[in-house]
């Protein structure tokens, strides 16, 4: 069996898809060129992915770690830890503030990334970095930034009650900095 023969044959038997169509003696020539393109643009596609994560997991990379210690005591009752979420409306109110009202709204997304991290800048390193970056984006004191945004512990919990009975939560639920932002932990080993 010669070379081309076998790459043929590989090709008809193949499960890369579109690769039987290039070598089918039925497949009339413009079947075959817009499977060759499919398949090239596929392989394009596919190194350029590969490339974006191999340089995003050199150069941005993220350790994600299990939590363990919970192993470490004993106790009945649960360690409950509450983290504020992406709060727009403070955003939108300290944008207004800092930028005034007719600011470009791009820069509430680098606010919120920067007070509520989400494992992605994207806004952030777009708008903010390089020769034509937004000219009010932050480019220190990141921390003034994100504390104006994130609420402190009597605005985030307002009602706590144990065993049907009210108790003051700001006074039991400890301020813990994480990097998701400000959390709010009782009952835990972290928080002392």
């Amino acid at each position: 069996m010669s070379y081309s023969q076998l790459i043929k044959e590989y090709m008809a038997n193949s499960t890369l898809h579109g690769a039987k169509f290039l070598v089918e003696e039925e497949t009339t020539w413009w079947e075959r060129i817009f499977w060759f393109v499919c398949i090239i643009a596929s392989w394009c596609a596919s190194v350029m992915l590969i490339s974006a994560s191999l340089n995003a997991f050199q150069n941005d990379a993220i350790s994600f770690v299990v939590e363990t210690s919970y192993r470490d005591w004993n106790t009945n009752f649960p360690s409950v830890v509450i983290c504020e979420a992406k709060n727009m409306d403070r955003i939108q109110e300290f944008a207004d503030e800092i930028w005034g009202i007719e600011h470009d709204f791009i820069l509430e997304e680098v606010l919120s990334e920067i007070a509520f991290f989400r494992g992605e800048s994207y806004h952030t390193i777009h708008e903010c970095t390089g020769t034509e970056h937004a000219p009010n984006c932050f480019h220190s004191n990141f921390s003034h930034y994100a504390q104006l945004v994130r609420s402190e512990c009597e605005e985030t919990l307002d009602n706590c009650y144990w065993n049907d009975e009210p108790f003051e939560c700001c006074k039991y639920f400890k301020k813990m900095e994480t990097e998701l932002g400000l959390c709010y932990s009782i009952n835990s080993l972290q928080s002392k």
